[in-house]
């Protein structure tokens, strides 16, 4: 089961951290993840990663290119 879940993490679009979330979770809004670094393994060739508040997640280590993008609202999105 432990790869269903990690394929099922993959599959993601988007990728939500919090920090309130949980490096286990999936990284979706509803379950988001701690680490921006398993934020970043998870989402799609051209899948964001959401921040739903501010906090510090972390060291990242930037796998493949990425275009940063600032909306205007409290949450920070990065396009992968």
């Amino acid at each position: 089961m432990v790869g269903s879940a990690a394929l099922a993490q993959a599959l993601n679009n988007r990728s939500f951290v919090s920090s309130t979330g949980n490096d286990a979770n999936p990284c979706t809004r509803a379950l988001p993840c701690r680490n921006f670094q398993v934020a970043h393994d998870n989402p799609n060739p051209g899948g964001e990663i959401n921040t739903l508040d501010p906090a510090g997640y972390g060291v990242i280590k930037i796998a493949f290119g990425i275009m940063p993008w600032t909306p205007l609202t409290p949450s920070t999105t990065c396009v992968m």
